[in-house]
């Protein structure tokens, strides 16, 4: 009878124990930085964006900071990492150590599959709650914001824009973007060029370039999520990626805007302060695939598909090897 009762007990022993708590790093940058030159010096890192040379200037710095890292730095639709990164795990052909996807609905869901290493960098605790999870198995290393734009020399007349429902005043009709959907930085780039007045969904730009959000205005915000892959091969250069990025120095002068509640916001008031920001909405929005596949499909019914040659090219299945 014992000999039956002994499995039992220790399993329940096991299933009572406490989960120990994943703890913040300890270890300074110059050590997370001896690591990394031990475990052979290289990082291989998928980021969503639109243009292959995009995070160029990231990996600049983070090369320039520690000599002799090479980060292999491999940039597509977060919309095609997500499903290659997911191929990769099923086969077990994983290519990244690191990623940072807009697409931030798949990062709760790799965590729960234990498919991302639950990891604490320094100065998580400083990071803000909604931008973390609990347990490190993301974070969001800054915060990006979409909104739409204006040419203020080019209105030909035309009252600026102040709310989005001036863009569908009749009045601007044509002034806006072409009839088929394109990617935030062609929106940006073709008001810039002045061969449209209004761009929507994209980011701020130089003057005479008007960036409208806040003051009563609705805009988006989100974190830029990332993660560590629990079957990472270079483990200790995304560990050391990680606390680089949210440390003060970086948060201060690379990032955009700071994810951290200790250090000053690049305007009046961090993102999650800002009620017209919307920094929440976005996640739960990108949650719900049934609303967000029926709106692609309507999206699509009324302005046609998306248009032209992926920028970042045809990278494959396993891109970085």
């Amino acid at each position: 009878m014992k000999l039956f009762f002994a499995p039992i007990a220790a399993a329940l022993t096991l299933l009572a124990a406490p989960v120990l708590a994943v703890e913040e790093e300890v270890k300074t940058l110059d050590e997370l930085y001896a690591d990394v030159i031990a475990e052979g010096g290289k990082l291989i890192f998928y980021h969503g964006g639109d243009l292959a040379n995009q995070q160029d200037s990231l990996k600049a710095a983070f090369e320039e900071a520690f000599p002799g890292v090479n980060v292999t730095m491999v940039v597509d639709y977060s919309k095609y990492h997500d499903v290659r990164i997911d191929n990769q795990l099923e086969t077990d052909t994983l290519v990244p150590d690191i990623t940072a996807l807009q697409t931030v609905q798949n990062f709760p869901r790799w965590a729960k599959a234990g498919d991302l290493l639950e990891y604490k960098p320094a100065n998580f605790s400083k990071i803000y709650d909604g931008l973390k999870d609990k347990n490190g198995a993301w974070l969001a290393y800054g915060v990006n914001s979409f909104s739409y734009i204006y040419d203020s020399s080019n209105l030909g007349g035309l009252d600026a824009p102040t709310s989005p429902l001036d863009l569908v005043n009749p009045d601007t009709a044509g002034s806006g973007l072409p009839p088929w959907p394109t990617r935030a930085s062609t929106a940006n780039n073709l008001v810039t060029a002045q061969d449209k007045v209004i761009g929507v969904g994209t980011y701020a730009g130089a003057p005479p370039i008007v960036y409208v959000g806040g003051n009563g205005t609705e805009y988006l915000t989100w974190g830029q999520r990332l993660a560590i892959l629990a079957k990472a091969k270079h483990p200790a250069a995304a560990k050391l990626f990680m606390n680089w990025i949210v440390s003060t120095e970086v948060q201060e002068s690379v990032v955009l805007e700071t994810v951290r509640t200790d250090i000053a916001p690049s305007g009046s008031s961090h993102p999650w302060e800002i009620s017209e920001a919307n920094l929440d909405a976005f996640p739960l929005f990108m949650s719900n695939r049934a609303q967000v596949e029926a709106l692609k499909q309507t999206f699509a019914l009324y302005f046609g598909e998306v248009q032209g040659e992926p920028t970042p090219g045809y990278l494959g299945v396993h891109p970085g090897l």
